[in-house]
């Protein structure tokens, strides 16, 4: 739909190697912005896989050379330059 709308230059993938750290990630957020809903482990669980899920199709629409897959549970910092470091590189 947004082909010849919008020249997309790089698409960040955050992903997650452990279930465990991103689930923990979720309840601590839960506990500092007082989301209920993201304590509740099923509930993570479940917006996880939605994520992946509805991922997927846009990661391959666009393809490896936009694609930048960024482990986001590395600490914020580490995050942070992975993305700053996928942006200088998709530059034109």
């Amino acid at each position: 739909m947004l082909k010849g709308m919008v020249n997309v230059r790089a698409v960040l993938y955050l992903w997650g190697t452990d279930m465990k750290k991103l689930v923990a990630r979720l309840q601590r957020r839960a506990l500092r912005e007082n989301r209920l809903d993201d304590a509740n482990i099923k509930v993570i669980r479940q917006r996880l896989h939605t994520y992946e899920r509805e991922t997927h199709p846009v990661l391959d629409f666009y393809g490896p050379k936009l694609v930048f897959r960024i482990d986001s549970t590395q600490s914020p910092i580490t995050v942070l330059r992975e993305i700053l470091n996928a942006l200088a590189n998709s530059a034109p």
